[in-house]
């Protein structure tokens, strides 16, 4: 392989009939991109934003006229970074990528004709100074004359062969050297249409992969079947990748009040501790 360039940039772009937001940065933190779409009954809303390590996109589209309409949504991340030891500059390791991704689709149609689709993807190229690396997940909804069918598909191709790739993320293994450049790029995307023949109008179509792609952090950093965790790590955009992105669980109402119970549960015990440890000492 060829030594990587050290390089930084993001993009988004969404796009609709003559509607559309394309843009590419490498100044910024977060790039946003919308199209929006009016005419008659068709309507249309796309829209990207890209930060480092944090991709959210959103597709929307309905007809209720004979024309058919589709838009579709991107952003992506393209970042350099380097893991550094003063000790092993130079020799090989391995690492692993983490990525965590959600999203909904959904669609709707009705009898005699219509049809509405709608995906989300994902996708994450590796490039090092040992090999290039791929993966991705790719989940879709069709519907036709009101049925509703999911379909999926998602690869990793690493350093560990090849594997699929789950409906909540995946992790790339992958073969580096100390001091060395590893260019990642993410992209994510959604994209809903709505098609149908003459006399049969109305579908709608949702790709919501609002909380869409998430850094989910390096582990298992190795040299010679070493562990390594005191390591340095750099990057082209100066964002940290040293821990994850991706965002803790809210707790539920239920468990909050729980929680809250229990708090409460322990301070009356302490209280009455400390009542009947002064009515003894008095």
């Amino acid at each position: 392989m060829a030594a990587v360039p050290a390089h930084a940039t993001l993009f988004a772009q969404a796009i609709v009939m003559d509607a559309q937001d394309i843009k590419q940065d490498t100044g910024v933190i977060v790039l946003n991109a919308e199209a929006n779409f009016t005419q008659g009954g068709r309507t249309s809303v796309q829209s990207a934003i890209a930060s480092y390590g944090v991709l959210k996109t959103f597709s929307q589209t309905s007809s209720n006229e004979v024309q058919g309409l589709t838009g579709s949504a991107q952003a992506g991340w393209i970042d350099t970074i380097v893991l550094n030891h003063a000790g092993l500059a130079g020799t090989a390791g391995t690492l692993r990528l983490n990525f965590s991704y959600n999203y909904s689709l959904s669609a709707s149609t009705v009898p005699d004709g219509v049809a509405a689709e709608g995906y989300v993807l994902t996708q994450v190229d590796v490039d090092s100074a040992s090999a290039s690396y791929h993966a991705n997940a790719h989940r879709q909804i069709d519907n036709h004359d009101g049925v509703s069918e999911l379909s999926g598909y998602g690869t990793v191709r690493d350093a560990a062969g090849e594997h699929a790739s789950s409906d909540t993320g995946f992790s790339m293994d992958v073969d580096f050297v100390w001091g060395t450049p590893i260019r990642i790029m993410q992209t994510a995307s959604t994209l809903c249409g709505v098609g149908f023949y003459p006399g049969a109008p109305g579908a709608s179509c949702t790709a919501d992969a609002s909380h869409s792609t998430y850094w989910g952090g390096i582990t298992d950093v190795t040299t010679g079947g070493m562990a390594i965790s005191d390591y340095t790590l750099t990057s082209a955009s100066g964002t940290d990748y040293s821990t994850s992105f991706v965002p803790q669980p809210v707790p539920e109402p239920a468990q909050v009040w729980m929680l809250a119970g229990g708090a409460l549960v322990g301070a009356m015990v302490l209280r009455r501790r400390n009542v009947s440890a002064r009515t003894h000492q008095s």
